[in-house]
């Protein structure tokens, strides 16, 4: 659970980095994805600054999403 007093302080973009060297090592990958809620701009700031792109908007299961890719790995 993440207290309000640690929100904006980076961490969100440490850990996604860090996963995202972490998959680089275990397996050969290509690209990422994932699929934010669109009107959650912290997360979708949070996916730019690691190097995200915003592909388009989905519909999934749970509603509608914004596909965002990291290709450039």
């Amino acid at each position: 659970m993440v207290n309000d007093g640690d929100l904006k302080k980076g961490f969100g973009t440490l850990m996604i980095s860090q996963f995202i060297i972490y998959l680089k090592e275990i397996i050969d990958i290509k690209e990422i994805r994932v699929d934010p809620n669109p009107i959650n701009t912290c997360a979708i700031r949070c996916y730019k600054k690691v190097g995200f792109r915003k592909k388009e908007l989905i519909t999934t299961p749970d509603g509608l999403a914004l596909m965002m890719v990291l290709d450039k790995l």
